[in-house]
Parts: C-alpha cells; structure tokens; sequence
C-alpha cells in the first residue's frame, strides 16, 4: 500500500477550516518545519480536530490539528496532533485581553527560557530532567499574526479537570511536586551559573526596566478598573520581585486547568504537565505557590493539610536542586520558605478574587467573547455577577480565613469573623442591612480581641456599608460606642486612622477584605 494513501487528505475535513483560520504566517511551510521537527522529510496533509468551547481562553483562539507526513528515508508516516493557539479576530477582544503582550511573552518562554534551561541541565547531567511541559513545534511573533503551535499531550492521556471543583489531596500533592520541580531548575541554575541564568530571564522584561507582564505601570489603564477586585494585594506582591533571594521564573497562573493530569488505571493522578505561559515571570516562588493553593483547595484542606503542601513542594524542589547538583540547604532552606510564604502569600488571596469567580462560571455563563464589540473593557467582560449559591460564596469567603489565619500572630478563632463575610459577600451595594441586623452580626463577633485590628476593621467597613451620608454620621457615635472600634487605632497603619473610617473607597466585602489582608501584613511587618 502507499504510504501516502495511510494518511487523510486535507480536503477531507470535516470542520470547516483552514490553515489561514488560524494565522495568515500558518501555512504549509510551517507544516512542513513542523514534519521535519518531528524526524519526518516531507508534509503530506493535515486535519482539524474538534473546536473549543467557548470560555477555554480568553487570550486566544485555540485548534486541534493533526499534521502528517513521511520519512522518505525509511517510508514511515510521521503524525504530529498539535494545539494551536493564535490571536483572536476579533480587534476589541485582543485589545481587552492584551493578547500581542502576553503572545509574546509565552513565545519567548518557549523560545528562549526553555532552551537555555535544556542546555543547563544537559551541562549538569541530571537523572531526572525537568521536562513536564509540551514541546514546541513552531511559533510566530510581530503583534499581529502571533500563533504557537504546542505537541497535544491529550494524546499521551494527559486532561485537564473540570475547573469548578477543588482539587483532590492526591492531585494536589502531585501538582506541588511539579511545581517544585519547576522552580527547583530556576534556583539551581541561578545558584550555579548566576551570569547565564540572568541573560536566560532577560527574555521575559516587558522593558529594560520592567520584567512585571501582568500589573505594570505602563498597562494601568487596562487593569485599573478591574484590579479593583484583586491589584490592590497582587500589585503589591507582584512588585517584590527581582533580586529577592528565592525568585524564580514563575509560571504566573497556577490554577487547576493549567495542569494537565495523567491518570492510572486505578484511578490515581501519577503524572502532571504544565502549561499556558502567558503570564511566566520573574518574581517570588510564592507567587505560585499561594495562588495554586487559594484557588484550587477547599478550606478543609488547607487547614487539614497546609503544610504537608508545603513540605512536598519543598522535597520535590530539593531533590531537583540537588540533583543538578546545587545545595538545597544553601538555595531553598525550610525556614526561608515559610518567610517568603508569610511576606508574600496574600498574592494567592488577591489572584482567588480573579480566579476562582470565572473558575466557578457555568458553561452557559461564559460570554462569546467574539461578539464583544466597540469600546469595551476589561471589566466589561469580566463582568463578576454576584453568586446566588451559597457553596460559591462560602468558597471565595474561605479565601480570607486562611490568609488571615496565616498572617494573624493571634490564636483567636475567625470562624464568625468569616461568617460574617460569607454572610454579606457579593451582595449588591444598593443593599441595606437593617439595623437590628448589624446589631445582631456585631454581636456575634464582638468576642474577637480588641487588639485584633482585623477584626475591627470589618466592623467598620459594615457599618459604613449600612449608614450612608448623615444616617452614617449620626450613627457613628452610639455604634463607635457599641463595639469599642475607637481603640483599635494604635493597631492601624498610621495614614490609615483618619482617612480610612470616612472614606467612601469601599463599596462591597470583597474589597474591604483584601484590604484588611493588605494591612494585616502591614500590622506584622512594621
């Protein structure tokens, strides 16, 4: 039989695309570069495979393709099952999302990060490399045509969970040691060859000056209105970044659709894969260790299991710096991980208020992104509706209580401080409580010390929520009264204690509490 009639045709597709769907630079050289990468000498024909669903990227526009070919040495058919991504059509959507920076960002990942850390673990001749990622075929960058076209591990029995459930302990021990492993190849090499591993992360400055992808200066306008769910703790943690000690190059969007999973027959995780660079960055490893962790696992788990995450990520990161022969106990010391943990783990918190929101959107609430049209923003799009489940809420509230539990020096309990959170979040701001309501919430947590300058704060954030203009300013006196907020202002940052209680920044329980993490940080730092 001839080889040649072993393989489809590309004419008989049946989705209706063509290699111009994808990018105008995508074209039958490019398959043919991608034939010869993967050991064959000549492209014969490709076929599209079954098209996203909307909600899979906001960033781009993605394609199954199946490229074939030969090896006219030995007549072997060559196959190549790809995921294409490529810059959306529509001119609004790429604008909203930024899809030419963060294009170009995963492309250099591919391109310039992952060769120099292949040729570095080739120098150092480790037993287990580091190669938990999809290989690239190809890629194209000039803002405009941009596509990478990415080896489809789905084929390898890699898949990605359904993104509205928490992961397992087993998932999340599994992810944690990848993760490790990942920033164990960072710290190794920053430790053995500092001079290689500096030009290596140069690739990922958006400027000369500027190595942030995500919540620069320059992309204020992009973020300002929407950061008002997350920038004011992400912005912060995102900014300690280079030279710190235990920075690492950063996956950036460590949530559970961007690790893919391999199962056993049994039904055990066994394997991981990462993917989606878009975001990767220089900065803190806790970046994504506490991003991961707050968006990904049950409070049940965290409390359970918190530090049996950290310790297997610290192993795992361990065992690869030492098998690239660094010194773990030099690079990555237990005592400086739970520091950097506690300095930088709000990020996690921040980063959860973007996250776990679209995480926990139906299919059949996922906007059509091609559809959005003139001059729309970011926070058009992302437009967070308030949740009328009650799992969902108790979920993203859960996200406060172990952040605050983290940071917060006290033993008091903060399981009605949370209620209260849980009880209020997300609810529209035109909302009023009554007052014998807030009386009754102030009641249930006035058994918080008065030292706890968390605490205090909700309770002044709900009653500047509940008393407006001059109910709130005849209110004020009896309530000050009621719960004793007035002796907390030794606890506050100092340009906090006059502005903070009369400005009118706070309009829901969502901001209020990342402001609270905010200074509680703040609290223990200074």
């Amino acid at each position: 039989m001839n080889s040649e009639r072993c393989v489809p045709s590309s004419e008989t597709n049946i989705f209706k695309m063509s290699l111009a769907d994808i990018s105008n630079k995508f074209t039958e050289i490019t398959l043919t570069e991608i034939i010869k990468k993967a050991g064959g000498t000549k492209y014969t024909s490709y076929k599209f495979g079954e098209p996203f669903k909307k909600g899979d990227s906001y960033l781009s526009k993605v394609f199954r393709i199946s490229v074939y070919g030969l090896n006219e040495n030995n007549g072997k058919i060559v196959e190549v099952q790809l995921i294409v991504k490529a810059m959306p059509e529509n001119m609004t959507r790429r604008k909203i999302f930024r899809s030419a920076d963060f294009f170009r960002n995963e492309i250099k990942f591919y391109t310039c990060i992952i060769p120099a850390w292949e040729q570095f673990q080739k120098r150092r001749s480790p037993q287990r490399p580091f190669n938990q990622y999809p290989n690239c075929y190809a890629s194209y960058c000039d803002g405009e045509n941009d596509f990478i076209a990415l080896e489809d591990v789905n084929i390898l029995g890699y898949s990605s969970p359904k993104r509205q459930e928490y992961n397992s302990m087993e998932e999340c021990m599994l992810i944690m040691r990848t993760l490790g492993r990942f920033h164990g190849v960072s710290l190794a090499f920053k430790a053995l060859e500092p001079e290689k591993f500096e030009e290596c992360c140069m690739c990922l400055e958006v400027s000369p000056t500027e190595r942030e992808t995500y919540f620069a200066q320059k992309y204020r306008s992009w973020y300002k209105d929407f950061s008002k769910l997350a920038c004011v703790v992400a912005q912060d943690a995102i900014k300690q970044t280079y030279p710190a000690k235990l920075s690492v190059v950063s996956h950036g969007d460590c949530w559970t659709p961007n690790f893919l999973t391999r199962w056993s027959p049994e039904g055990k995780p066994e394997a991981t894969v990462m993917i989606d660079f878009q975001l990767a960055r220089f900065a803190s490893l806790a970046l994504d260790i506490s991003f991961f962790i707050y968006s990904c696992t049950s409070q049940i788990l965290r409390e359970s299991h918190y530090e049996t995450l950290l310790r297997t990520y610290y192993e795992s990161a361990s065992e690869m710096i030492n098998d690239l022969g660094a010194d773990p106990d030099k690079v990555l010391a237990w005592s400086e991980l739970l520091k950097e943990m506690q300095s930088m783990g709000r990020f996690g918190c921040g980063m959860g208020i973007e996250s776990l929101p679209m995480s926990m959107l139906e299919d059949d609430e996922v906007k059509d992104l091609d559809e959005i049209t003139g001059d729309a923003t970011l926070s058009d799009v992302w437009d967070i509706k308030p949740f009328t489940c009650a799992r969902k809420r108790q979920r993203l509230a859960d996200i406060f209580k172990h952040a605050i539990d983290l940071v917060s020096q006290s033993s008091v309990k903060l399981e009605e401080f949370t209620a209260v959170l849980t009880k209020i979040s997300l609810l529209p701001s035109t909302v009023q409580f009554r007052k014998h309501s807030l009386m009754i919430l102030l009641t249930r947590i006035r058994f918080v010390s008065r030292k706890n300058c968390l605490a205090h704060e909700l309770l002044a954030i709900i009653l500047k929520r509940t008393f407006h203009g001059s109910k709130w300013m005849r209110s004020w006196p009896r309530m000050q009264s009621a719960v004793g907020i007035g002796q907390i202002a030794p606890y506050l940052p100092h340009d906090s204690r006059q502005s903070f209680w009369l400005s009118k920044r706070f309009t829901s329980p969502i901001l209020a509490a990342l402001s609270i993490i905010q200074k509680s940080f703040a609290v223990q730092t200074h």
